[in-house]
């Protein structure tokens, strides 16, 4: 009785999902599928077809997509004291603040914090000294400063 009454009146945890649809046939687009489809699903979607299949669209599409949906942005880490900026992003939550970052990278950066420069050609300003509470865009480039 208890499995009953915990799967009726339990929790229920929405996880995000994305729909990828592959067609060898691509005159199903024509005929509206892909449309009737997507009007009755409620989900982010991408579509290929096999004629053309490039398979760098494809994962560019894809990262675009997955990104979107998972509400996720890519920042980059630049060394105190040189210009060299980090080849691999660090992927976030929008939202996240510097100082959230700093503590992702080490402990001593976060304990001993003092202020960040954020670089994006994007800002009206770049680059910026910013305090801890400072919430990062896409494609920003972080340097942080501690003591």
């Amino acid at each position: 009785m208890e499995d009953i009454e915990k799967a009726i009146f339990g929790e229920v945890v929405y996880k995000p999902a994305i729909l990828i649809l592959f067609s060898s046939f691509p005159t199903a687009v024509g005929h509206g599928a892909l449309e009737n489809l997507t009007k009755y699903i409620d989900l982010p979607w991408v579509y290929f077809t096999a004629s053309g299949f490039d398979i760098e669209s494809f994962k560019r599409e894809f990262v675009k997509l997955l990104m979107r949906t998972l509400d996720l942005i890519r920042i980059y880490t630049r060394k105190r004291g040189t210009k060299q900026i980090s080849e691999k992003p660090l992927v976030i939550k929008r939202g996240t603040t510097v100082i959230e970052v700093a503590r992702m990278i080490h402990s001593q950066l976060y304990k001993n914090f003092k202020y960040a420069r954020i670089w994006n050609d994007k800002r009206p300003q770049s680059p910026l000294k910013v305090g801890r509470n400072f919430v990062l865009e896409e494609g920003d480039i972080v340097e942080i400063v501690a003591s």
